[in-house]
């Protein structure tokens, strides 16, 4: 399960706050950049949302209550007795919980566990899906502040300047913004790739070990399955909003490049070209250099079952 955020991270991720609040605040000036993001406000709260429902309300149910039901029914209706009790966890305690009040107090030792896990993976979510909304926002205000200023090449020439260097002073602070967050997302998005490949790998071992062992217990791979579905959407969702972000600005770069820059005073088109020959692609990496793309989840899950593939022959 996602672990919640180390301190030095945190603090990483307030610095990137700070500064993307401070950076709309300067926009929210202009309709047309406060109508794009106050969009991006309600797409964040639309996907904490979502993420909240589907990880707390649930996939916590899906994998803490399946073998509750089936240790108490199994204990009621046969005679294995206490034999019958298993957590969804493995895990010590320094109790007998092999006994119906045990049991019930070690699984409400384990439900607050993955509960609290959850909630931590819900804002661990919500910061990376906001900051890369933010982002993409900025990519798209600055395509239209830069569109606004080219459609009039015959503006007075010192306004013209002062608009231009704006919007120069700008793309700058969203650079420097893409740039923090690609450390932070390095470490999130490498823990998210040993978490879910190591996840595929057990999970699928654990699912083929069930359904060997207890062919008609279906209830007995929901926990395992649900795990392995939020392993896929972990990395789907780094790697998606990776790539959106990359491409928003690789459009920004694409918008100054094909500009009719000639039409402009020489002063004017001086700036441009230097804005054009300045500008570097956004490129977010993970561990090893690896470029965060829909293609790298790909790669990541085939990982995931080749090592399971691996581990299934040694077991055997």
């Amino acid at each position: 399960m996602p672990l919640p955020l180390s301190t030095a991270t945190l603090r990483k991720s307030e610095s990137i706050s700070r500064h993307q609040y401070g950076a709309i605040g300067t926009r929210l000036e202009d309709p047309k950049s406060a109508a794009i993001y106050a969009n991006v406000n309600e797409k964040v709260e639309t996907w904490t949302e979502i993420t909240y429902f589907a990880l707390v309300k649930l996939s916590i149910p899906g994998i803490m209550l399946p073998k509750f039901i089936i240790s108490f029914y199994l204990y009621f209706s046969t005679t294995l007795g206490e034999d019958t009790f298993s957590l969804p966890f493995p895990m010590w305690l320094p109790f007998d919980w092999k006994t119906p009040h045990g049991y019930l107090i070690a699984y409400a030792i384990q439900y607050a566990a993955v509960y609290y896990v959850f909630h931590a993976a819900v804002c661990h979510l919500g910061f990376l899906i906001g900051s890369c909304e933010i982002l993409m926002a900025f990519a798209m205000d600055l395509k239209q502040e830069f569109n606004t200023l080219v459609e009039k090449p015959d503006e007075n020439q010192t306004e013209l300047k002062k608009k231009l260097s704006k919007f120069i002073q700008f793309h700058c602070s969203a650079k420097q913004l893409v740039e923090e967050l690609a450390d932070l997302y390095k470490f999130i998005f490498s823990f998210g790739v040993l978490w879910s490949i190591s996840n595929i790998c057990s999970t699928l071992l654990l699912v083929e070990m069930e359904m060997v062992n207890n062919a008609g217990n279906l209830l007995g791979l929901i926990q395992p399955l649900t795990l392995m579905f939020w392993s896929f959407v972990l990395v789907l969702l780094y790697c998606d909003f990776g790539e959106r972000v990359c491409g928003e600005f690789d459009a920004v770069h694409n918008t100054i490049e094909e500009c009719d820059w000639y039409l402009f005073p020489i002063e004017i088109q001086k700036m441009l070209l230097t804005i054009m020959m300045a500008d570097q692609p956004v490129v977010l990496k993970g561990f090893a250099n690896v470029v965060i793309t829909r293609e790298t989840s790909k790669k990541i899950a085939n990982g995931g079952y080749s090592y399971f593939n691996i581990l299934r022959q040694f077991v055997k």
